[in-house]
């Protein structure tokens, strides 16, 4: 039996990580799912450290290296990231594995196998990691379009929106594609100094903003 734990924010991506290591484990437990670093910290000071950690990297309450930082984690790490190709070359050089967002399938089977080879005793020095990703973190977000992956600069972000249970990004050119995380999780990854919360349902790049007109009650029209 291979016992998992999932320490990640995005109650629509612990489900889909579930879903998929059932798929690919029939002997996979999951041992408990923790959206916060103070509550993963608790945790795995109470509790026997199991064999594979599914960890996010920005979680609700700050960057998961924090834990690293604080706990001798005796777990085999797979770190979850909305980082792009050109920051996660930074876990290549630290010989950890990574899943890119939304995960695949096949990602997810393939870096099960690469960690479960993997020599424990080989150690990781998470705060050089946690350096090279803010050196190499770039002013994009990685979103899929059917089977594509697209880069998209911050700045090329109109606004982003949710709707019917679902959250999308509107882009300059009029293009739209539907993001795997929700408005509060895209609200703390973007630049606050450039964005602003309009209402619980839109995020707008300020950058982007071409008239506003006051209208009654109020209100204020934004054109974009």
């Amino acid at each position: 039996m291979m016992d998992v734990l999932i320490i990640e924010d995005e109650a629509a991506a612990v489900r889909n990580l579930r879903r998929n290591l059932n798929l690919l484990l029939v002997d996979c437990r999951v041992v408990g799912e923790l959206d916060s670093v103070q509550e993963s910290l608790d945790w795995l000071r109470k509790n026997e450290h199991p064999d594979i950690v599914f960890l996010d990297i920005h979680l609700a309450d700050g960057l998961s290296f924090e834990i690293l930082n604080k706990i001798d984690l005796q777990s085999q790490i797979i770190f979850t990231t909305a980082y792009d190709q050109y920051a996660v070359d930074a876990f290549k050089v630290n010989a950890v594995d990574y899943l890119l967002k939304p995960i695949r399938l096949s990602d997810l089977e393939g870096a099960v196998q690469r960690v479960v080879q993997m020599d424990r005793s080989n150690k990781v020095d998470y705060s050089e990691l946690a350096e090279a990703l803010k050196r190499s973190q770039s002013a994009r977000l990685v979103v899929r379009n059917g089977r594509q992956i697209a880069l998209v600069y911050y700045s090329d972000i109109a606004f982003c929106y949710s709707q019917q249970k679902g959250t999308f990004l509107k882009t300059s050119t009029d293009k739209t594609y539907s993001i795997d995380y929700s408005l509060d999780k895209i609200e703390s990854l973007l630049p606050k100094n450039e964005f602003f919360r309009v209402n619980r349902m839109c995020l707008l790049n300020i950058q982007h903003i071409k008239n506003m007109i006051s209208d009654s009650k109020a209100r204020i029209k934004i054109e974009t």
